[in-house]
């Protein structure tokens, strides 16, 4: 994202003051995850939103969140809602939740947790990454390198599928985007990590970048 914020966090290890947003989207991706995890198979939904809702009260975090708690307390209840309100049990088997990973490419040695993987009824191995921000574009997620990342690992982890969905759910919008990926993809970005890499251990380039990607 920037070079030089990557050296003031990882190199220097400067302070750093948790965002807002942050603390509620770890939050949001932790309930999902308990309340998934034991109600796969209940017939309806109303458990799991009882369940989901208590959680959230016992687990609102303390902090101020930058005088927004009552904001982003609203917003936690309605994700919470339209979520499980739509998911239904039946229509996926749940393989993994929050499961960290290590897989190598060439030379590399990748990590990472990936939020939700399910078998779907038709056969298919669907990646899910929760999203608490809004949506953006198909275009964005066709592009999106985190789910690259994430089909070389679902490919490492689960080689006896054919067909690997990537997606995206925005949580807020309740819209889910879907894409795939290839070998060509890995390729490229094989390729992106041999050079970032290779600047990072020449401790060379830490150079400021916007917000839209372009160096000051």
């Amino acid at each position: 994202t920037c070079p030089l914020q990557y050296k003031y966090k990882y190199i220097d290890k400067l302070p750093e003051k948790k965002r807002p947003e942050l603390i509620f989207g770890k939050l949001i991706h932790q309930i999902l995850f308990l309340v998934l995890n034991h109600n796969q198979a209940l017939p309806q939904n109303t458990e799991a939103l009882k369940e989901a809702e208590k959680l959230l009260r016992e687990t609102w975090p303390k902090e101020d969140l930058d005088g927004n708690s009552k904001n982003f307390r609203l917003k936690a209840g309605l994700i919470i809602e339209k979520f499980f309100k739509n998911f239904n049990p039946a229509d996926q088997e749940i393989l993994s939740a929050e499961e960290k990973f290590e897989v190598p490419l060439e030379g590399h040695l990748l990590s990472g947790i990936i939020d939700r993987i399910d078998k779907l009824p038709n056969g298919i191995l669907e990646v899910i990454d929760y999203k608490t921000g809004r949506f953006s574009s198909q275009e964005g997620v066709h592009q999106n390198q985190q789910l690259t990342f994430y089909y070389h690992a679902a490919k490492d982890r689960f080689p006896d599928f054919k067909e690997i969905r990537l997606s995206l759910h925005f949580l807020e919008n309740d819209i889910k985007v879907s894409s795939q990926r290839g070998k060509a993809d890995v390729f490229a970005l094989k390729s992106t990590i041999d050079d970032v890499s290779g600047k990072i251990s020449q401790k060379q380039f830490f150079l400021p970048k916007n917000r839209k990607g372009q160096f000051y």
